[in-house]
C-alpha cells in the first residue's frame, strides 16, 4: 500500500488517505494506521488495524461505516512526539503518551531508507500480509535507479522512526529492480 493510497468506509465514501502505519518492531505487525481524514473535521486520526477490512496497493477499506470515522482519536505530531487524545479533547497536556504502543515504530514517506553505504531512498509504502497483518516488504524509490522495488523487511537490521537501516549492500538493492 502506498502512502497517499485512498482510504474508504465500509460505505465505499472516500474518507482520507494513509498517512503512515504504526508498526509493532517484535512482529512487524500493522498496529495502527495514521490517516489523513477528509470528511467532517478535517486532520489526522488513528485507525486501529482491528478495523481494517481489505488493504491493497492504492487502497485501505475500513470495517466502518463514515459516520464512525468522527469518533476515532485524534494523531497530533508536535516537536515532543506522537500525540494520542480523544477527539474534540483539545491539544494534548505535556505528559500525555508519546507513543500508542511502547515497542513501536512509524514509517511513512519521510522515512530514510539505508544500506551500509548510506541512504537510497524514502519508503514510498509497505506490502501488509491480509492474513497475519505483518508487513512484509518496504517499496522504496532507488533514486540512482529512478525506480521502485520491493526490498523484504528480512533485511532490516534496526527500525527508528526517521530511518530503517538494510543489512545489505547497494548492488543487493540494485538487483532487487532487475
Amino acid at each position: 500500500m502506498d502512502f497517499g493510497a485512498d482510504v474508504s468506509s465500509s460505505l465505499g465514501d472516500v474518507v482520507g488517505t494513509v498517512e503512515r502505519v504504526v508498526m509493532d518492531l517484535d512482529t512487524n505487525e500493522v498496529l495502527e494506521y495514521i490517516v489523513h481524514k477528509t470528511v467532517g473535521l478535517v486532520g489526522d486520526v488513528v485507525v486501529p488495524n482491528g478495523v481494517v477490512s481489505n488493504t491493497t496497493n492504492d487502497a485501505l477499506v475500513l470495517s466502518i461505516p463514515t459516520s464512525a470515522v468522527e469518533g476515532l482519536p485524534d494523531y497530533v505530531h508536535s516537536k515532543f512526539g506522537a500525540r494520542l487524545h480523544p477527539p474534540g479533547a483539545g491539544p494534548p497536556a505535556p505528559t500525555a503518551p508519546v507513543s500508542a504502543a511502547p515497542k513501536s515504530v512509524e514509517i511513512s514517506g519521510k522515512t530514510r531508507l539505508e544500506c551500509e553505504e548510506g541512504q537510497i531512498g524514502n519508503v514510498e509504502g509497505v506490502v501488509v500480509d491480509e492474513m497475519t497483518s505483518e508487513i512484509t516488504d518496504l517499496i522504496v524509490e532507488v533514486r540512482a535507479l529512478r525506480r521502485k522495488v520491493r526490498v523484504p523487511m528480512a533485511w532490516t537490521s534496526s527500525l527508528q522512526n526517521e530511518v530503517i537501516r538494510l543489512q545489505c549492500v547497494r548492488a543487493d538493492i540494485e538487483g532487487l529492480a532487475s
